[in-house]
């Protein structure tokens, strides 16, 4: 079962990277290679930095 919930959660993550990549503009009108890199470096450093905030949280206030 636990298998069968992983599977799913994996389909609809690969779902919504397609959606990203196909379906929503990037910031750049022809959305050419560099829009798409900018867009994902973009997601990248806000990735990052939830990452980090999460772990300053984390950590031992004092």
């Amino acid at each position: 079962m636990a298998w069968a919930s992983e599977h799913e959660r994996e389909r609809r993550r690969h779902e919504a990277d397609l959606a990203q990549i196909t379906t929503h503009p990037d910031e750049h009108a022809d959305a050419d290679a560099i829009g798409q890199q900018m867009a994902w470096k973009k997601r990248q450093d806000h990735e990052k930095h939830l990452h980090d905030s999460a772990i300053a949280q984390m950590r031992p206030q004092g």
